[in-house]
């Protein structure tokens, strides 16, 4: 009798303990929320160049065309007893030198002076004559500016190289002929410096061509056809470079200050601004030329990624003490980073005293862009705050046993080709179909991607990086 009981109480204690050992635990835990809206991104603003130029042969031309060959005459010695013809005996020479003008005029002068004087009311006058004649160069350096009223203003300073100065001698008096000549050419000077300032400002036509650039490219650039990718421009600041005069030409740099993106999908529809802002004279013009670029992970591609790089797969830790079997994984994207859904079958212990647990454990990271392999990474992986509690009270081994690691050292997804797909779609269209309308062409170069910054949408991974180089508007065709 006394046998049996013992037997019986061995049965009992052996049955408990094999209900303790097949105990396994079900993890119930709660999805993080997921990403509602596209993110918005933090836009820079890029220098688009419009360089506008006049060439110093074509004022050369007008002017030779322009200027007479007789610059003043006056023959008439009775109001002021001299006699001058200014006429040039050659071409106006123009160069660009110093950021300045340079008109070199070669002219002949001939000057009389003549002296009268009658020794009583009623008597002949009786006079005495002089005259002379010379060559000089006249050099005039004119120096431009713009205003904020896009008009051209001209400061110039004449220079003459006479040399030992000319003077007529009547007598015992010697007569300057430079004071009086001097001022004669300063007058010819200028009204040639006048003629040319208004034919800069009517071939340069700064406004007008800026007032059209502005309007122009507004309008949605269609970058790729296929993929329906545009190129969309916000104007919102006019920069200009003061006018520089070099290598015979006369250069200004106009940089209108924009905001560019590129969109995938419907052409975006702008609301052209017509109205040109206060214009800004800035001798510090950069060309910095900033447009996104990204490449995305669709979750769904990321999701197979990690089904296939996890599912089936057993992690063991500490010698097999732990075991964790992987059975599903997906993976998407929540405000607080990148969640990774893991179905999980796992087992402490071993033998007859093991204890396991099963269900769905969700994991977050923060999604980085790593430049050195090209690829989205994630960093800081752990369970989220309410997976983590469930496993606190049921089964706090797996939060020690390092699964974080291990998983977060498997995911990476390559982002190379999409970026530079991305870089090749915008060079491309930048160099075949930048142009704008009959007129306005738009051509850049893309020089370097700078990482800009991972966000996660309702959709994708999506990596951001700015393409910098430069870009210009070219009005070819007027």
């Amino acid at each position: 009798m006394k046998a049996k009981f013992y037997f019986i109480h061995a049965l009992l204690i052996l049955s408990i303990l094999s209900l303790n050992a097949c105990k396994s635990t079900k993890i119930s835990a709660e999805a993080p929320v997921k990403v509602a809206e596209n993110p918005k991104y933090e836009n820079k603003i890029s220098t688009i160049n419009l360089p506008l130029s006049l060439q110093i042969k074509q004022l050369e031309a007008l002017a030779n065309k322009e200027l007479a060959i007789t610059l003043y005459k006056d023959d008439n010695t009775d109001d002021d007893h001299f006699a001058i013809t200014v006429s040039r005996t050659g071409n106006v020479s123009i160069s660009a030198e110093n950021d300045q003008i340079i008109y070199s005029l070669p002219i002949h002068i001939y000057a009389m002076a003549k002296y009268e004087f009658s020794i009583c009311d009623g008597c002949p006058k009786i006079g005495k004559s002089q005259s002379t004649e010379f060559d000089i160069v006249v050099k005039s350096k004119t120096s431009l500016s713009l205003t904020e009223n896009w008009t051209v203003n001209s400061k110039t300073k004449t220079e003459y190289e006479w040399g030992k100065k000319p003077y007529i001698s009547l007598g015992p008096i010697n007569i300057p002929i430079s004071k009086i000549i001097e001022p004669i050419l300063d007058k010819q000077i200028n009204q040639v410096s006048e003629l040319l300032d208004k034919e800069i400002q009517k071939r340069v036509e700064i406004k007008s061509k800026v007032q059209k650039a502005w309007e122009d490219i507004q309008q949605p650039i269609l970058m790729d056809k296929d993929h329906e990718a545009w190129l969309s421009i916000v104007p919102t600041e006019i920069r200009i470079s003061p006018i520089q005069c070099k290598k015979d030409e006369i250069n200004i740099k106009v940089g209108i200050r924009s905001y560019i993106n590129t969109y995938t999908g419907i052409k975006p529809n702008p609301v052209i601004n017509t109205k040109l802002p206060k214009l800004i004279i800035d001798p510090k013009i950069g060309d910095d030329f900033e447009v996104f670029l990204s490449g995305e992970i669709p979750y769904d591609y990321a999701s197979k990624f990690v089904h296939d790089e996890f599912s089936g797969k057993f992690f063991s830790f500490e010698n097999g003490k732990y075991i964790i079997n992987v059975l599903d994984a997906e993976i998407f994207g929540s405000p607080s980073g990148v969640i990774l859904r893991l179905n999980i079958d796992g087992r402490a212990g071993k033998g007859l005293f093991s204890k396991r647990i099963h269900g769905n454990v969700f994991l977050q990271g923060i999604p980085y862009y790593d430049e050195a392999s090209q690829s989205i990474k994630v960093k800081n992986f752990d369970f989220s705050l309410k997976t983590k509690d469930i496993l606190l009270k049921s089964a706090s081994w797996i939060t020690r046993i390092g699964l974080m690691q291990k998983i977060q050292e498997k995911i990476q997804f390559p982002i190379k080709d999409k970026i530079e797909d991305a870089r090749k779609m915008v060079q491309d269209g930048l160099n075949k179909n930048g142009r704008i309308n009959n007129s306005i062409l738009l051509k850049g170069t893309i020089t370097s991607l700078v990482p800009q910054g991972i966000y996660l949408t309702p959709t994708a991974i999506k990596a951001v990086v700015y393409g910098k180089g430069n870009v210009s508007v070219i009005i070819d065709k007027l």
